[in-house]
């Protein structure tokens, strides 16, 4: 539920700089999307056993990764706008570090799709950093809607997977 509240708050933070008519479209479809997932979330009753309670190693890579994402994402930021002078990249380095921060789950979840999701955000991020620098330069905030909706999209499918096979996590000592 958290990657796709996150997915909406990409959205509807960045369509801000899209015209106005185009902006209102893109935020109504991005709590369409919010609301579509929520719907799979709760509709049905789950199917199949109850996922194991995460081990106390799988909770310290999640609490690292979280933490090393909101370290990095300021400490990026800062330079960016003040050693680089390129605060237009800051939201790009803040998609990248989302993405980046969940790769450690792959392992710790047994969620390949996780390494997917990562992989597509920080590709998103690096396209978008070139297409700035180059030709495009309202590029990162037209990547970080669709990075958004990267992340409504992921967590559609991890709504509809929990309900067929729930994601079950490794047991680390």
């Amino acid at each position: 539920m958290t990657i796709s509240l996150g997915g909406m708050l990409f959205v509807l933070i960045n369509a801000e700089t899209f015209p106005t008519d185009v902006g209102w479209l893109v935020r109504f479809l991005g709590v369409l999307a919010f609301g579509l997932v929520l719907w799979q979330a709760f509709r049905t009753p789950k199917r199949g056993k109850a996922p194991n309670r995460p081990s106390p190693a799988a909770w310290r890579t999640f609490a690292i990764s979280v933490a090393l994402m909101w370290v990095a994402i300021p400490l990026g930021a800062n330079l960016l706008s003040q050693q680089f002078n390129l605060p237009q990249l800051i939201v790009l380095w803040v998609v990248f570090m989302v993405g980046a921060h969940f790769l450690p789950f792959a392992s710790v979840f047994t969620a390949p799709l996780f390494v997917s999701l990562a992989w597509t955000l920080m590709g998103l991020a690096a396209v978008g950093v070139v297409l700035t620098l180059t030709v495009w330069p309202t590029a990162p905030s037209v990547m970080a809607v669709l990075a958004g909706f990267v992340l409504l999209g992921f967590g559609l499918w991890i709504a509809r997977i929990g309900r067929e096979n729930p994601v079950s996590p490794q047991q680390h000592a």
